[in-house]
């Protein structure tokens, strides 16, 4: 199997594993929110973003893990690999334990921590727990998980996944219906994550034959190796932690009454996947530029750069707009008309449209990034994450008091701005010989004139499609999204890459190659 259709196929499997997700959270959401209430949902948010935090104990690991393993299973070096598995093991084990009593700690803490009813607390601490605990075995089976990766066969891990939340979307529903409330949920979820993770670990010992976990395989030398490879990812990962979880404790801790919280994961809910379809496409050029980079293939590095932020801006233009266009009428028919009517607190709805002007930023910039990550300059993306990171969080503290959900979401935006759309296309535009105004002038403009369209389209038929329910919505989106779809086809693609489009639909004859 070629290099071209084994991307094909991840990114095939990555779209349908992360459509299912947005699925699954579209159908749930207005029914936890409904059955749990607005009080108890804020909790069990805020317990999926702090436990959420954990990710940066994982210091980078499983990303050495799988570049490690990658490499020794491609030189059929089967020793390398027992090595490699079997010391991040006995890496992770110490991590896991640490986190069950970070838990039991954070729990404890709980009242002091959040603004909780006396009756919200023991709830509160035993979702902590149980999610704590979940998370923590994630960590040593996760880094038989990177199988998968080694073997480029996203496909298994989606389907894993899909299997995940699916099972998780029909015992949540089951519990909450039951009316075993947060604690229900807590436990179904953190269920269906270790039962996952064990069948990962399976799938493990059938991909990698030969594979052997002993103390006798751990050893320095592939401590010291995987150490080295995962020091800068460690600060990238607690960069992105903040990034992800920060805005919603900042709200929990900082503001009064903690249904804000509410408010701000609404108008949230979507950004997380938006990007998510992102990365599916963008994660498996990782490889390839890698290939480049190892054959100093500078001119394929460069095209990869402009073509694929180019194609990946023009999906994001699609997907960003309808949130910021079409956020309103959206968040009033799929969760509550309240929500975005901004008497109590910013609009959900405004608060989806800052973050997805962030998240469209950071989109058009992921092929650079990944292409970095090919090239190891994985110092300059810690650098750079880190400094987005902590200005994420010190603007958000600032801009909480004077414009309230509003300011943290400015936070958000303000810090994506200046690292996405300055420092980093600099840097990389000087690492490979291109003009910077070269690549703004070829990925960019397909893009922009995607979501100048769907601007232009939702102003025009605001007051001719009002929307009432789903029928009126899904008119109402076709009509804005269809012209933004074909300006975008038209002019925002080359005369090559239309006719390889026409070849795949069977259009034109195609021809051998």
């Amino acid at each position: 199997m070629g290099p071209l259709t084994t991307i094909s196929r991840n990114i095939a499997s990555n779209a349908v594993g992360y459509v299912v997700a947005i699925g699954a959270a579209l159908l749930m959401t207005p029914f936890v929110i409904h059955t749990l209430g607005d009080d108890s949902y804020a909790i069990w948010s805020l317990v999926v973003s702090l436990t959420g935090y954990y990710g940066i104990l994982d210091l980078g690991i499983r990303s050495a893990v799988g570049q490690y393993v990658t490499r020794y299973w491609t030189n059929q070096d089967i020793g390398g690999v027992n090595r490699t598995m079997s010391t991040a093991v006995a890496m992770t084990l110490p991590i896991a334990v640490l986190l069950l009593l970070l838990s039991a700690l954070i729990a404890w803490l709980a009242p002091a921590l959040f603004t909780l009813a006396p009756s919200e607390v023991p709830e509160a601490r035993l979702a902590i727990v149980v999610m704590g605990t979940a998370v923590a075995l994630s960590f040593p089976f996760g880094v038989l998980g990177s199988a998968t990766y080694a073997r480029q066969r996203f496909d298994i891990a989606n389907l894993v996944g899909i299997g995940e939340r699916l099972l998780n979307l029909a015992l949540a529903y089951w519990v909450l219906a039951e009316g075993h409330g947060l604690i229900g949920i807590a436990i179904v979820t953190a269920s269906t994550q270790t039962i996952a993770w064990l069948l990962r670990c399976w799938i493990a010992f059938r991909l990698l034959p030969g594979l052997s976990l002993s103390p006798r395989w751990c050893n320095r030398d592939s401590m010291r190796e995987l150490t080295s490879f995962s020091v800068y990812n460690f600060l990238i990962n607690i960069a992105d932690q903040i990034v992800l979880s920060t805005d919603l404790l900042v709200i929990g801790i900082m503001m009064p009454d903690i249904d804000a919280v509410t408010y701000y994961s609404v108008g949230g809910a979507c950004i997380t996947y938006f990007m998510m379809i992102i990365n599916a496409v963008a994660w498996t050029l990782t490889p390839y530029a890698t290939a480049c980079d190892a054959s100093g293939d500078r001119p394929a590095l460069r095209r990869l750069w402009v073509s694929g932020s180019k194609n990946i801006f023009l999906l994001a233009g699609l997907i960003g707009g309808g949130l910021i266009f079409l956020g309103h009428d959206f968040l009033s028919v799929w969760i509550d008309p309240g929500k975005v009517s901004g008497e109590k607190y910013t609009s959900s709805a405004t608060i989806m449209a800052v973050l997805a002007g962030a998240t469209l930023l950071r989109a058009m910039m992921t092929c650079g990034k990944q292409v970095l990550f090919g090239m190891r300059k994985v110092r300059f993306l810690a650098r750079l994450s880190m400094l987005e990171a902590v200005s994420n969080l010190v603007l958000s503290l600032i801009l909480i008091k004077p414009f309230g959900l509003l300011g943290v979401a400015l936070g958000t935006l303000i810090p994506i701005a200046g690292t996405q759309l300055i420092l980093q296309p600099r840097f990389l535009a000087h690492t490979l010989e291109l003009s910077l105004r070269q690549f703004v002038v070829r990925a960019a403009p397909g893009g922009l004139m995607v979501l100048a369209t769907m601007g232009a389209v939702s102003w025009g038929v605001t007051d001719l499609l009002p929307v009432s329910g789903w029928p009126s919505l899904i008119l109402k989106a076709t009509v804005v999204t269809a012209p933004a779809l074909l300006v975008g086809v038209l002019l925002g693609t080359t005369r090559e890459e239309k006719q390889r489009v026409r070849r795949k639909l069977g259009l034109v004859a195609s021809t051998s190659e």
